[in-house]
């Protein structure tokens, strides 16, 4: 058998006696190492967590921008101090519209302002009511076929045009429920 090239702890050698064998920079490069935290922040020592954080935030920005500013805009409008806002729902061929008439200035009034009834129209349905003056909210439902109503949707969208004197605007209520397709 060979001889290894450099001696070995405890091995023996050619004259029989036992050798051992010290070298003091091996046996410190073998040690391990005690690991030390990187200096910086929370956020420079843990990069993951970090970018977890960040992609939160992003998807966060984008839901509130997609929730607050598209969606609902084209469902709710300001007509003159209230505001109006429109939600449809499909239900066994007809279609139920409900307009919510807000007043944010209800505290402040003593009365229903002259000339307050409000007028709904979805197709050729229409339906007329008092603004709110008991509370600061009222709910004006209307009910029509979805037959009726076919030729003036858009894709899932139902235009409702509001009336109060004067003025007049259209808000797009989102159909909810069955489909409205064919």
């Amino acid at each position: 058998m060979d001889e290894p090239k450099r001696a070995t702890p405890w091995r023996s050698t050619s004259s029989g006696a036992a050798h051992y064998h010290y070298n003091r920079e091996e046996r410190e490069a073998s040690r391990q190492r005690v690991w030390t935290p990187p200096s910086g922040g929370f956020f420079r020592r843990n990069r993951a967590l970090t970018l977890t954080l960040i992609d939160v935030i992003v998807v966060l920005v984008l839901f509130a921008i997609v929730m607050f500013v598209v969606g609902p805009l084209s469902s709710r409008a300001s007509l003159g101090d209230y505001r109006v806002s429109a939600e449809a729902v499909h239900f066994d061929g007809e279609i139920l519209v409900a307009v919510t008439v807000t007043d944010p200035q209800f505290e402040e009034r003593s009365g229903p302002p002259p000339g307050s009834a409000i007028t709904v129209r979805v197709g050729e349905n229409e339906v007329s009511d008092l603004v709110p003056s008991l509370s600061a909210q009222r709910t004006i439902r209307l009910r029509t076929s979805l037959e009726a109503v076919r030729p003036s949707l858009r894709g899932n969208t139902l235009p409702v045009h509001v009336r109060l004197g004067e003025r007049d605007v259209t808000i797009q209520a989102n159909v909810s429920g069955e489909s409205t397709e064919r």
